[in-house]
């Protein structure tokens, strides 16, 4: 399940004996895009001060609602290492806030989460315990705020796509699976989403994201995907929920014998995905509808090598 970050803003947080504040920011990893750590706003309880909480507190946010719950007491959060927001959050602060909390250091293995795909949920940690493995140095990380991120030019192979509106986060894995960016006018331009696997790079100094796609590219949403698995047709069997006959002319047939490449139908079939919300188990129907539409859009602009004329 997807989560739009800019929904959980505001959020109230509680630990497992009060109320703690509500949700200021997030910051994520701009070399992976897993989300470290939630900047929680303290309020009255902690006056002028802001805390960082690790997924490892949350464990999933895959139920809904705006009140989210952590693993901790007040006093472990209160007497947690205290940081400056302004600077960035370097390493050595992290291994001393890993430390103190007794979590995994997330860099040290080769999953998302260090050992693990996901964090892990486990009973309130005890202060002062260490993670396993070495430390590795105090070199500063990759961490960005998704509230600066926000707002920051998408750059397409060919010049400027739009912009960057919102986050779409993966529930479990706590990692930002989407962008969703604003094209055209401010007010009048289209939303669409932009699979994080296209980004190059983020630029800070230029304010800008730049992807791998040309802008006709990104604004028909042609994010290339890998190939799913296909039914078998054997023995005249039809998957189950398959494209109707108007959608195109038996489906992998056009007026001049045109198939559509992998590659354009990946394309297509994920893009479908991503504006269904990502559901799960729907790789064939997508991949299916993707070819009818392929082919019905060529059987519409051309016939034995001539464009139709209507």
């Amino acid at each position: 399940m997807l989560r739009s970050i800019h929904q959980l803003y505001g959020s109230k947080l509680g630990a497992s004996d009060g109320e703690i504040g509500h949700v200021k920011d997030f910051y994520f990893d701009d070399e992976n895009w897993g989300v470290r750590y939630v900047v929680a706003d303290t309020g009255s309880w902690l006056p002028g001060r802001q805390v960082l909480l690790s997924p490892h507190a949350f464990g999933s946010l895959h139920r809904a609602g705006k009140d989210l719950r952590v693993n901790l007491t007040r006093k472990q959060i209160e007497e947690s290492p205290s940081i400056d927001l302004h600077m960035p959050v370097s390493r050595q602060y992290e291994e001393e806030y890993c430390r103190y909390y007794g979590w995994p250091f997330y860099w040290q293995g080769g999953e998302l989460w260090g050992m693990s795909g996901f964090p892990i949920l486990e009973l309130p940690p005890t202060p002062s315990a260490a993670p396993t493995g070495p430390p590795s140095g105090s070199a500063d990380g990759h961490l960005r705020s998704t509230r600066a991120v926000k707002g920051y030019d998408i750059k397409a192979t060919d010049g400027a796509a739009g912009h960057v509106c919102d986050f779409m986060m993966d529930a479990q894995r706590w990692v930002i699976c989407q962008l969703i960016i604003k094209t055209g006018h401010l007010l009048s331009g289209k939303e669409l989403r932009l699979p994080t696997g296209e980004v190059e790079r983020i630029s800070y100094e230029e304010s800008s994201v730049l992807v791998r796609l040309t802008r006709d590219e990104v604004e028909r949403g042609l994010a290339p995907a890998m190939k799913p698995k296909r039914a078998s047709r054997s023995q005249g069997q039809k998957p189950a929920s398959a494209p109707g006959p108007g959608a195109a002319a038996d489906l992998n047939q056009s007026e001049d014998g045109f198939v559509p490449s992998p590659d354009e139908v990946a394309r297509r079939a994920y893009f479908t995905y991503l504006n269904e919300g990502s559901p799960e188990g729907r790789d064939v129907q997508h991949w299916l509808a993707a070819e009818a539409e392929l082919i019905a859009e060529h059987n519409r602009t051309w016939v034995h090598g001539f464009e139709k004329r209507r």
